[in-house]
């Protein structure tokens, strides 16, 4: 009862901020719904921070990785990382940051797919980070390696990007 009061109480303050419209950048109330695990409440806030502020550029770039955690890795993906990187040349490399460290799980599974699917998203948006792509990958399988040498044989075949 405590916990549905609790969020009872953060979706009305949040209620009322938007509809106050008091200017404020609603990112950061986007990204404590997400802390919280309430995804769908902060795609809403974001949504509707984009369209009253499109020159959010962090709106933009969070509402991207959460279409990266999603796993929409298609053109909805690149419509939020393009545009925060219009707006602000920086997310260039926050993206690529970002979207690169969701690789850690996927050696973890041996899923070389992902690994193909991340590498290429993350250098979509960075092509000049390639050789720092490689040396990531590099040093992640490598340690990969070295905890379970033979589980983790056919690892060998990310470091291509190398």
């Amino acid at each position: 009862m405590k916990k549905l009061m609790a969020i009872l109480l953060i979706s009305a303050t949040i209620a009322v901020l938007i509809l106050s419209g008091c200017g404020e950048d609603k990112t950061d109330i986007a990204t404590e719904f997400l802390a919280a695990g309430h995804i769908e409440q902060a795609i809403e806030i974001l949504d509707q921070e984009i369209k009253d502020n499109p020159r959010n550029a962090k709106a933009y770039y969070t509402r991207g990785m959460i279409a990266v955690a999603k796993r929409d890795r298609d053109a909805t993906v690149s419509k939020y990382f393009n545009s925060a990187i219009l707006l602000d040349e920086d997310y260039r490399d926050i993206i690529f940051e970002s979207v690169f460290s969701y690789i850690d799980s996927s050696i973890e599974q041996q899923n070389l797919s992902a690994i193909d699917d991340i590498t290429e998203m993350a250098l979509n948006f960075a092509p000049d980070k390639r050789e720092k792509a490689g040396e990531m990958l590099f040093a992640k399988v490598e340690s990969s390696l070295k905890l379970n040498p033979i589980e983790n044989r056919d690892m060998v075949d990310v470091l291509r990007y190398v």
